[in-house]
């Protein structure tokens, strides 16, 4: 946000051109604050506080979906009904 200082007279080459002067607005906090204290990072903040929360509470999921896969035996089990059934490909 940029707003005109009133409190100084323009410097000469201001005062040709005619242009108002120009000043930064000063922040009121620090720039750590200004990052960490927004509507974002509390969009973020809650977003991982749901995902942890679904980790830890839906029962039932395996942590690691390919490792319970194969302790499930369920590929074995494929494997044994298919032994000598028919090709299921375009080659067939």
């Amino acid at each position: 946000m940029t707003t005109i200082d009133t409190t100084r007279e323009p410097t000469p080459a201001e005062a040709a051109v005619g242009a108002p002067t120009r000043v930064i607005a000063p922040f009121g906090r620090p720039a750590w604050k200004r990052l960490l204290i927004s509507r974002e990072m509390a969009i973020v903040l809650l977003l991982v506080v749901v995902a942890l929360v679904a980790m830890t509470a839906v029962r039932g999921f395996a942590a690691n979906p390919m490792r319970a896969y194969a302790a499930s035996g369920y590929q074995q089990q494929i494997a044994q009904e298919r032994v000598g059934g028919q090709q299921a490909s375009w080659g067939a």
